[in-house]
């Protein structure tokens, strides 16, 4: 088991069921008497994440924001990583059955996910620490009078792998009845297509069932949440743990994450915005949010953020006022950022931004960044000893790179005051040297205002 970090403990229970609904996190629920009860009791809740690819989405931020908002109203949260149910499949909202992964690949997954989860996670810590009065910390810190709600997360392979198949059905199978199997939306849709559904597939809710009554007992987990398309496996789950223990517990479900025009996103999708910096860079994810429509901003300000619903309200009236500006998508691409990746990544965004559009500094941007920033415009590759030897101007640097197509053509652009090297004016021609290259990597000409070309240094 991995045990994430214990968040601050806080001086009473908040209905986070009610949280939800506020920020538009609220699909439905399985009982109206989970509202009362997250009130007078610390629960614990689960939200499963099954390891298909080597990270998480933007999609999946919003039932990571879910679990977030029960902490942050002082529950405890289990983020389980699918390990053995990924190698079954979950049918729900899929035409065709998924591809069994290799076991290196699976591993490679579930390394990922989790530590997609646990970084999310901490951050979402050092948020609440940084941004709750010093008056409440105090506060809660030495008034509250139940435990500090906790952070873990575990992977369902630990238990699976213990059982045998014979045992399992004979224990768990026989919990599930065919007919109510059958009539679940996830089964019924598969049916009517003429691939049908595999056998594999229609266990998937025997399993996560399972996962449910597996967690109730060894950590009395009480809450399910999960996208509004896992509402027949959560059900699914509740009526086991039923039968099983004669207990009530309880389902939520949240909204699919979509745009104002109804567009998923997600693998399936095919355009995933990845919670990786390798698959997604922090500045990339930053100009995802700062170019969201005026119509999906407010919906995502509150979705995917932990500004308070005032401050969100505060933040329109001023982009109203000035949509041109686009405030409410910089502030909207900042806290996502934040929260993704860390402080320190937003500042870099910004800086990346500002060299971008408005031919600021590109000093201290990483060579990730970089390579991000301009990922789509031209580029050479020349030997890093044109730079070495010191014989090599930087006229001809940028002749023999292609930007221009004459060394007559560079000289009327650099008399001109056009000729830009990683974003500072070329006032003469001069040798090319190390000081021309950024992140030990590469070095940026730019003719005029919006021709860029990049120099990639071969070693």
């Amino acid at each position: 088991m991995l045990q994430g970090m214990p968040m601050q403990q806080l001086d009473q229970r908040r209905p986070f069921v009610g949280t939800l609904e506020e920020r538009g996190l609220l699909k439905d629920s399985t009982s109206d008497e989970l509202r009362t009860l997250c009130e007078k009791e610390q629960l614990t809740v689960y939200c499963g994440f099954d390891p298909t690819a080597r990270t998480l989405h933007i999609g999946n931020l919003l039932a990571i924001m879910g679990l977030v908002h029960c902490v942050r109203a002082g529950h405890n949260v289990i983020a389980l990583v699918g390990g053995a149910t990924a190698r079954i499949g979950d049918p729900s909202g899929r035409s065709t059955e998924r591809t069994c992964l290799p076991e290196a690949e699976l591993d490679a997954n579930i390394a990922g996910i989790t530590e997609v989860l646990h970084r999310i996670l901490d951050n979402a810590q050092q948020y609440e620490a940084s941004t709750e009065p010093t008056a409440q910390k105090s506060a809660s810190a030495t008034a509250a009078t139940g435990a500090a709600p906790s952070v873990k997360v575990v992977n369902n392979a630990e238990w699976y792998d213990e059982w045998r198949v014979i045992d399992f059905i004979a224990d768990i199978g026989r919990h599930f009845r065919v007919n109510s199997m059958l009539a679940k939306d996830s089964v019924k849709s598969r049916m009517e297509h003429d691939e049908g559904i595999s056998f594999t597939e229609f266990t998937y809710q025997v399993l996560q069932g399972h996962d449910f009554l597996q967690l109730f007992k060894a950590h009395n987990c009480r809450v399910q949440l999960g996208g509004s398309d896992q509402w027949g496996n959560i059900t699914a789950g509740i009526d086991l743990v039923r039968r099983v223990t004669g207990k009530s517990v309880y389902g939520v479900t949240m909204p699919l994450l979509t745009t104002s025009t109804g567009e998923k996103f997600g693998k399936s999708a095919g355009n995933a915005v990845w919670l990786d910096a390798q698959l997604t860079s922090p500045y990339e994810l930053y100009q995802f949010f700062i170019n969201m429509a005026d119509a999906d901003v407010e919906r995502y300000l509150a979705a995917l953020t932990l500004l308070p619903v005032s401050t969100i309200k505060q933040v329109m009236e001023q982009h109203i006022q000035q949509p041109h500006e686009r405030l409410a998508q910089h502030k909207l691409a900042s806290e996502v950022v934040r929260l993704v990746h860390g402080a320190a990544a937003v500042d870099e965004a910004k800086t990346a931004t500002d060299a971008l559009f408005a031919h600021g500094s590109l000093d201290n941007v990483s060579a990730a960044t970089l390579k991000a920033m301009f990922a789509t415009a031209p580029s050479a590759t020349l030997d890093r000893a044109l730079i070495t030897a010191g014989t090599t101007s930087i006229l001809s640097a940028a002749v023999q790179a292609g930007l221009f197509s004459s060394k007559g053509e560079a000289k009327r652009t650099l008399k001109a005051g056009g000729l830009y090297v990683n974003n500072n004016r070329v006032e003469r021609d001069a040798p090319l040297t190390s000081e021309h290259v950024l992140a030990d990597a590469l070095t940026v000409l730019r003719k005029g205002r919006k021709h860029y070309l990049i120099i990639h240094w071969s070693t």
